[in-house]
């Protein structure tokens, strides 16, 4: 099974062991079936990797993944029904009724950069390594926007205190 180091959903334990949501899921499921498994975890870096390595036939199921039906089908893929749901923010740097987003800031992780890409096609993506580093770059005015993962955005100390819309 493929996954990437992304706590509390799949990560490396401080045994060395894989943990989280989804090897939880995945071992629940095959309980349920009544099979008796052994499933090696292989950490892939991005979601790209893991679809290479379910195609060629290195990983049988991965998890996350974050595509449509649409998009396995064209690529041979089949998915299970939603496991969980990612509840994703978008924050201004003004409140206002009327804004043109020419371009976001996105913290890099897989989701928020590919959640940026397939609602906000043809907008400007600013990859920025903290979302401290987001929040500075709309402040200044670099860009106006930022998209990034509810909760993440709310615990923010660079965000604190804002609404969950507007920094």
């Amino acid at each position: 099974a493929g996954y990437n180091n992304n706590m509390p959903y799949s990560y490396i334990n401080d045994d060395g062991s894989v943990a989280g949501v989804y090897p939880d899921v995945v071992k629940s499921m095959f309980e349920k079936l009544g099979v008796d498994i052994r499933i090696e975890w292989t950490l892939y870096d991005t979601e790209d990797e893991m679809i290479r390595a379910l195609k060629n036939g290195e990983a049988d199921l991965i998890c996350p993944y974050y595509h449509s039906h649409y998009y396995s089908q064209l690529n041979g893929m089949i998915i299970s029904e939603q496991i969980h749901d990612v509840n994703m923010a978008i924050a201004y740097r003004e409140k206002t009724q009327e804004i043109s987003i020419r371009s976001i800031a996105v913290p890099d992780t897989e989701i928020c950069i590919r959640y940026a890409a397939d609602n906000y096609p043809g907008t400007g993506v600013i990859l920025c390594k903290t979302m401290q580093d987001a929040v500075d770059v709309v402040n200044t005015g670099k860009a106006d926007a930022i998209i990034a993962h509810v909760n993440a955005l709310q615990e923010s100390p660079a965000a604190k205190g804002a609404n969950p819309y507007t920094i």
